[in-house]
Formats: structure tokens, C-alpha cells, sequence
């Protein structure tokens, strides 16, 4: 199946550029139409556009198959073939192609077609990289956000998640591998650069021999081989799949991965986020659960495209706009932040901008606020970025098979898609709205978050605990902690809004406080106890009293 919805995504592409090339440059340009006139009849049988697993997830939360899903009218493109232009790639969802002309310009006449909505020059393509073989590739420097890569082998920690260790412990993701949470039966789309040399590597020799690799596609050179290209995306993939005890373990080891190469890392161009916008369409229509996306874009090679600031709503440009429908296909959506933090820019870039989309940043392994990670709001003043991981010298392997330290919110973003796709095994049910609020709400700054870090830094197994108290609908006391603020904070699902007491003993247990606290909504609410910090240092039985039941739980005050 994984191989017929690729082809029926992908292949007419292909056909296209059998011809021998002629020029050496080729100019993009975005066809957007305002019709899909010819296929409507297609709504009924959906199983001729998309995978088993997308029409499965689309039942299971409820979202209809629409006109988004359909393919782009035939006859449009018939239209530009039977003209000499290419098609170089085509998005149902924004019901655009891509051709190719030989012209710097188009004839005006193209643009004030009947059927043509808007027409938006991408970029130059060289024609000769659409028909290179491998033996013509030549290793791409990665411009995204490798800083430096250190060679030489590092000692080795005695951890079962060896240097991954800290940056997995820091949004607590090893109680669900001990619950047997690892990602298995979810399906991840990794959107990126290029995954050079993966099958030679061998923290990655699991996901080959157990057939985790679902399948691979290059938007950029319309081949399926994406290991030949950049290495970045093999960074980015080591945080979750990389798999040697002891040496390093990612977060997500078990789940099952696609690999699409969207970004051309030689260059900056807007053709890039139609490719992108194509890539995400594969993905939902092979089904997969989460993207991560560690790309951005606001600044390109021509600086006539480059984005503005007011356009961060999350609906403007084009990749905003593919992601954001993403997003309404019950797909979880995650992207980085953006590396902009310490230039002139600052702010998020594209895709991060939008609602549905849970943006990542970086903090240091001091959970300080990288300087590099780029910073919210949006322009319509939504929080953003929403969590954050340690993109900061972050452990990662290395196309030639070596740990290293690398700097990058492109980095911290996989961390918490990894994170998500374990929540996703534990609780099948749960939409990727509720994944996303229970991930915000573990966070250690949900109560005032801000425009460095967001919500915070996620807490992984709180998150999980979150989920299953929304599933059982009772009365508990789910989390009790004292966060960096030196308050108490609890985290309680109620079935309706009602008054709590928090009754306090001391080690013999004796009754030595009891506070009361007002519950003002049913479900989940994280509230904290201010009184509380009138108690000495010390540990403490707390006993929390509900409506229909209570809680006991053993806590101490160290300050």
C-alpha cells in the first residue's frame, strides 16, 4: 500500500522530466487554482487517493474526507503539460502546482485564465540537478544548524540511554519506556533536509532489520533515495530512533518512520515550501501519526521573497497554510522554533507560526532559554513558541556513525515529537489537540508562559498521567510538586467545578495545616497552593479531599 499511494502522489512528476534537458536554469513558478471541477465524484471513494491508515485516522476523530483531499483537476494540469511547461510538484491541499518554464517570465495571458486563482514566482532550479544521477552528488555542507562536529569518540555513559541520557531525562520520557511506551505501531514523517548515510550507520541498523523504515521519498530530486543528500535530517532522526544501550537511545526507538526530503540545503528558496507542503500530503496520505519538521523559513536567496513579521499568523505563506491543514487531518503536528533568536529576525519562523502547530525552542542543559532559539509571539499575539527541549549541545549521531554535540531547536523539536508519539501508543484515542494540551499543561512554567520558553520545559509522564485521568472521568488528585517558583503545584481532574482541601501531617502524623482551594472547571486544571509555603523544610503526608474521593501522598519541602 505504502508504495501505490507514493506513486499515486509522486509519479506523474517523474514521467515529466524523462525528456533531455535543455537550459540550464529553469524558473519555478506556484499555479494556485480555484477549482477542483473534474474529481468530485472522487469524494466517495477515498481509497483512490489515500492510504488505509489516513481514511482510519480520519474516522477515528471524526474528520470527514473533503475537498482538500481530492487531487488537483486533471484537466488544469493538461492545461500547462500540452504547453510544453513540467509539472514539478503538485499540492491537492492548496489546490496548486508547480511548473517549470524555460522563461524568466509567464505570458500574461496565464494569469488571467478563468480557472488560475494566483500565480507566485518560487525561485530558479538548475535543470541540471533534476536529472543527476548519484554518482553526480556531491556532499552538501549542512547551513541549517550544525555548528561544529567533534570526531573522535566520546567516553561512553554507564546509562542504559548512554549521552542521550540528559536530554531524554529532561522532559522525563523514561517512566513511559518503563510502562513499554517506545513508540511502537506509530507512524512518524520526518520533513527535512536529507538523511545521508543512515543504512551504513549502525545506531540506526534497528529501524532497517525491523522494518520501521516504512519508505522514503526526495521531493527536491523526484527519487526515492534520500541518503545521499544532507545529513541533517540523520541528526535530527537520531534523537528518536537512534538505538545502541548504552551508547545512545533515542525517545521514540520503536516507532515506525518515513523519511521525505523537502529542503535543498544549498539553497533558499520559496519552492522549497511547496515541496514541503507536498511532502506533508504524502505523509497524511500514507498515514502517519506525527511530522516532525525541524525546517523554517522568513529569508531567501532572493530577498524579494523574504517573509515579514506581520505575516506570522499562521495563515499567510504557503508552508503556514499546508501545515495548518495538516493539522485539521488529525495529524500531530511539530515544528522547530527557528534559529533566529540572536540576529536581526529574532522572532519564530515558517511553519511555527501556526495554531495547530505545537513550536519547539531550545533551552541549555541548565534549562536556560538558548540565546540562538528564536522567540514568540505570533503576530496575532499567540503564545509561541509552546514548549521547549534541549536543543542545546545536544547529543546526536553523525552520518559516519559517531556522538556528537550539536546546537538547535532543530534538535529539541524531535525530542518532543518523540516524546508525543509514545504518548500516542499509550493513549490510541487521544486527538493530537489533546496530545498537544497535555504536553503544554505538564510543562514547568504552564502558569505564566512567556514568549523565551513558552509553557516550559514538558514532563512527559505527567502528561501520560494527564491523559489517562481525561480517560477515567473521576475525581483525583493526579500530580503534587513544588515547581521553581517555590509554590505548590497540583494538578487535579475534577467532574465538575467544587472546593478542595489539602490537609498537611507531619512525619508522626499529626494535622498541623489544612488549605482550601477552588476548583472553577470540570477536567483538568494545575493550580498552586501560595499557603503552602508557610510549612518549615521537611516531609510531609498530604491528603487531598475531593468531591467523590481523595488522595494520599507523601511530599518534602527542601528550602
Amino acid at each position: 500500500m505504502r508504495f501505490l499511494v507514493l506513486l499515486f502522489v509522486t509519479g506523474f512528476s517523474a514521467a515529466l522530466f524523462a525528456q533531455a534537458p535543455g537550459s540550464t536554469e529553469l524558473y519555478a513558478y506556484w499555479i494556485v487554482f480555484k477549482h477542483k471541477d473534474s474529481s468530485l465524484h472522487m469524494l466517495h471513494e477515498p481509497h483512490l487517493f489515500l492510504g488505509d491508515r489516513a481514511i482510519s485516522r480520519r474516522k477515528r476523530f471524526g474528520i470527514p474526507v473533503d475537498m482538500l483531499d481530492l487531487p488537483v483537476d486533471r484537466q488544469h494540469k493538461k492545461y500547462f503539460l500540452e504547453r510544453g511547461y513540467a509539472i514539478y510538484s503538485s499540492s491537492k491541499w492548496l489546490n496548486s502546482i508547480t511548473i517549470l518554464s524555460k522563461g524568466k517570465t509567464l505570458p500574461d495571458n496565464i494569469t488571467k485564465l478563468s480557472f488560475i486563482k494566483e500565480v507566485t514566482y518560487l525561485g530558479k532550479i538548475n535543470e541540471a540537478s533534476i536529472y543527476r544521477n548519484e554518482q553526480d552528488i556531491k556532499d552538501l555542507l549542512s547551513n541549517l544548524e550544525m555548528r561544529t562536529e567533534n570526531l573522535r569518540k566520546k567516553s561512553i555513559d554507564t546509562s542504559y540511554y548512554g549521552k542521550a541520557f540528559l536530554q531524554n531525562e529532561m522532559i522525563n520520557a523514561s517512566p513511559l519506556h518503563q510502562l513499554g511506551f517506545k513508540g511502537n505501531g506509530v507512524h512518524i514523517a520526518i520533513i527535512d533536509a536529507g538523511f545521508k548515510n543512515i543504512p551504513a550507520v549502525p545506531f540506526f541498523r534497528h529501524i532497517l532489520d525491523s522494518g520501521l523504515l516504512l519508505g522514503s521519498y526526495d521531493f527536491v530530486d523526484r527519487q526515492y533515495n534520500v541518503f545521499d543528500d544532507d545529513d541533517h535530517g540523520g541528526a535530527v532522526l537520531s534523537c528518536m530512533a537512534a538505538y545502541k544501550p548504552f551508547e545512545y537511545v533515542g525517545i521514540s526507538p520503536h516507532a515506525s518512520y518515513w523519511l521525505l526530503r523537502s529542503e535543498n540545503a544549498a539553497t533558499e528558496q520559496l519552492l522549497e515550501e511547496a515541496l514541503w507542503a507536498e511532502a506533508a500530503e504524502f505523509a497524511d496520505s500514507a498515514g502517519v501519526d506525527v511530522i516532525n519538521s525541524s525546517l523554517g523559513y522568513y529569508a531567501f536567496d532572493d530577498k524579494k521573497m523574504n517573509h515579514k513579521s506581520r505575516q506570522l499568523d499562521g495563515k499567510t505563506t504557503i508552508i503556514s497554510r499546508a501545515a495548518s491543514i495538516a493539522a485539521t487531518k488529525g495529524i500531530l503536528m511539530i515544528n522547530s522554533a527557528g534559529n533566529e533568536g540572536d540576529t536581526k529576525w529574532k522572532q519564530i519562523a515558517f511553519p511555527a507560526d501556526v495554531s495547530g502547530v505545537l513550536t519547539v525552542g531550545s533551552v541549555d542543559r541548565n534549562k536556560i532559554h538558548s540565546v540562538f532559539s528564536s522567540i514568540g509571539p505570533s503576530a496575532d499575539n499567540r503564545i509561541k513558541p509552546d514548549v521547549v527541549a534541549m536543543g542545546q549541545e545536544a547529543y546526536l549521531i553523525s552520518s559516519s556513525g559517531y556522538i556528537y554535540q550539536g546546537n538547535g531547536t532543530s534538535y529539541a523539536s524531535p525530542m518532543i515529537a518523540a516524546g508525543a508519539a509514545c504518548l500516542l501508543q499509550a493513549s490510541k484515542e487521544s486527538s493530537p489537540a489533546t496530545i498537544i494540551s497535555a504536553i503544554r499543561l505538564s510543562a514547568h512554567q504552564y502558569y505564566r508562559p512567556d514568549k523565551l520558553v513558552g509553557y516550559g520545559i514538558p514532563d512527559f509522564f505527567l502528561a501520560y498521567r494527564i491523559l489517562l485521568a481525561q480517560q477515567s472521568k473521576v475525581d483525583d488528585c493526579v500530580d503534587m510538586r513544588w515547581l521553581d517558583d517555590k509554590q505548590l503545584h497540583l494538578t487535579v481532574y475534577a467532574t465538575q467545578p467544587q472546593k478542595i482541601s489539602i490537609v498537611f501531617y507531619d512525619e508522626v502524623g499529626n494535622q498541623i495545616m489544612t488549605l482550601t482551594e477552588k476548583i472553577k472547571q470540570s477536567g483538568i486544571s494545575r493550580l498552586y497552593v501560595k499557603k503552602a509555603q508557610q510549612l518549615s523544610k521537611g516531609v510531609y503526608e498530604v491528603r487531598v479531599n475531593l468531591m467523590n474521593g481523595s488522595q494520599r501522598m507523601m511530599m518534602s519541602k527542601t528550602f
